[in-house]
């Protein structure tokens, strides 16, 4: 499985909009970085998403901030969330009914 991710935008809504552009900027066989980038602000995110994939496991993909700082707990989560909902979107694309054998294709 290739666990490269091309560099994507997450927008988020506190106080007022964010636009983040994310970046995968490390990749290795355990571990990946990604870099979240808001004007002149960064928050780099650190994830075992490869390790876990690597082992077939099906469990959650544990995340901590290692560059940065998030305000606090609900942004941290929020963000934690759309990165998660990108991924699991390019790993498990929504499945297209119209190619289901039972279609005629």
């Amino acid at each position: 499985m290739d666990l490269r991710i091309t560099p994507f935008k997450i927008e988020l809504h506190f106080s007022k909009e964010y636009v983040f552009k994310v970046e995968q900027t490390y990749l290795s066989d355990s571990m990946e970085i990604y870099t979240l980038t808001y004007k002149n602000r960064q928050i780099q995110f650190q994830s075992d998403r490869p390790l876990i994939r690597k082992n077939g496991d099906k469990k959650k993909i544990n995340w901590k901030v290692i560059g940065g700082k998030v305000e606090n707990e609900n942004n941290y989560e929020r963000i934690k969330e759309q990165l998660e909902s990108y991924i699991r979107n390019i790993e498990k694309p929504p499945y297209d009914w119209t190619m289901h054998p039972k279609n005629g294709k």
